[in-house]
């Protein structure tokens, strides 16, 4: 479940139908015997068992209890944890479940993969370090490419894109997935694959040009320009002004009297906006500099006036440096891979501001860009997704970019973690894994393939 603060996401907790359920029973708000609990069951499966976290074991522990004469199947891989966050934990497939019943629990070893041939299964072997068979019908090739700052990974993935478009045809693109350790990666890749005309479906991540920092710049660009019709969705705008209130951590006022329900206030204030996209300038004077704090307000306004007064490739850098965009993030934001994610957006924007000479041109720019991956999207677009996102899934031809130290891994998580997911994303394969490596300091999952 999506949702909630934009740091903190509803996954898992409260208001996720399992959390609450596993929760009232604890709590003994619910009874297994009441009516309506299911019992009377023969057979009992659980696919993806490795996602298994407390709550749902205390469903499963529930369910088996009622139904003691039901067969029960649980199928999982130890190493395809990758949801230790929100709970997950091998420990369920393990010894938690013999402890929570009579019955014999009995273990057997996961069957040979369909999905991709010899030469996968063996590198998936290395990396997992345990066995791995296929009995797959079909080879499945596995190639390295190196990238560098010199020659960068986009376009080749773009060229690849392309050519699988041409020998698979358009119907067979979205088979074609690009699978992203981090967010921020998206932004450079979604501009390439833009330039080409090509279309993608985000999965697990938003377009970089609907994330909220990203919303905030495109807003203070808005004002600088004196231009909000060139936003021409009305979600947009609305996320803008969003962007405005989250950021600035204000609250909405009306004639100086704060004691309004915000929420109401916040819903006018969007219906004005999607009717008239000029208010947005009123908004951003009258509500976020007024209420904002001090050192918020002055950062937000030195950055629409650098929009105003510079031009050149360091635009952007200019508006960087008047806003603070790490500084503002931090005042409202607390989880530090977000933070991480925020500087990562706002480098791989700046990065592509270079080529404008205004903000003008930036801003339209950008506005027709969303434009373009709205009309672009159909259901035969190539996949973007981070990594997490497509466990479970699979496609016919997968890519896994930026694979350097600190990157993929990533420094400042678990070493297991970052294993298991590698191991994910290469496993989604059927007839070709493309990975790219860093040619000067290749990640060292590459050691192995």
């Amino acid at each position: 479940m999506g949702g909630g603060h934009p740091d903190r996401p509803l996954f898992r907790g409260p208001f996720d139908a399992t959390y609450d359920l596993a929760r009232s029973i604890v709590n003994h708000q619910i009874a297994p015997d009441e009516p309506g609990w299911p019992t009377g069951l023969r057979v009992l499966l659980l696919d993806e068992m490795h996602d298994v976290n407390q709550a749902m074991f205390e469903l499963l522990h529930r369910l088996l209890s009622a139904n003691t004469q039901a067969f029960f199947c649980g199928a999982g891989d130890r190493d395809q944890v990758i949801h230790k966050l929100t709970g997950a934990d091998a420990a369920f497939m393990g010894d938690a479940l013999a402890a929570t019943t009579s019955r014999a629990v009995e273990r057997y070893p996961l069957t040979a993969s369909y999905r991709f041939g010899p030469k996968l299964a063996a590198l998936a072997s290395r990396i997992a370090r345990k066995p791995y068979a296929s009995v797959s019908a079909h080879e499945t090739v596995v190639a390295v490419h190196r990238y560098s700052e010199a020659e960068p990974c986009e376009p080749r993935i773009v060229d690849e894109a392309q050519q699988w478009q041409r020998k698979a045809g358009a119907r067979k693109m979205s088979e074609f997935a690009v699978l992203l350790r981090h967010g921020h990666q998206s932004v450079a890749l979604e501009n390439h694959l833009l330039e080409a005309e090509l279309p993608y479906t985000m999965r697990g991540l938003r377009s970089y040009l609907q994330r909220p920092e990203i919303l905030l710049l495109r807003g203070l660009l808005a004002v600088a320009t004196a231009d909000f019709s060139s936003v021409q969705d009305p979600a947009t705008r609305q996320s803008i002004l969003e962007a405005f209130v989250f950021f600035g951590d204000i609250r909405i006022t009306v004639h100086d009297d704060a004691e309004h329900e915000q929420a109401a206030l916040l819903k006018e204030a969007v219906q004005a906006v999607v009717e008239d996209p000029n208010i947005l300038t009123v908004f951003f004077e009258n509500q976020v500099l007024r209420n904002a704090e001090p050192a918020v307000a002055r950062r937000m306004r030195a950055a629409v006036d650098a929009a105003r007064s510079q031009r050149g490739p360091e635009l952007l850098a200019q508006v960087f440096e008047a806003l603070q965009p790490r500084w503002l993030a931090a005042r409202v934001l607390v989880e530090a891979q977000r933070l991480r994610e925020v500087e990562g957006n706002m480098a791989g924007l700046q990065a592509h501001a270079r080529q404008f000479a205004s903000a003008d041109a930036l801003f339209h720019s950008l506005n027709q860009a969303e434009l373009r991956q709205r009309s672009l999207k159909n259901a035969h677009s190539l996949v973007l997704a981070s990594v997490e996102s497509v466990k479970g899934l699979e496609f016919d031809h997968v890519l896994l970019p930026y694979l350097a130290q600190r990157v993929f891994p990533d420094a400042d998580a678990p070493a297991d973690d970052e294993r298991n997911l590698f191991y994910v994303g290469i496993t989604r394969a059927r007839q070709r894994l493309t990975l790219y490596a860093s040619e000067r300091a290749p990640s060292r999952f590459l050691s192995v393939v």
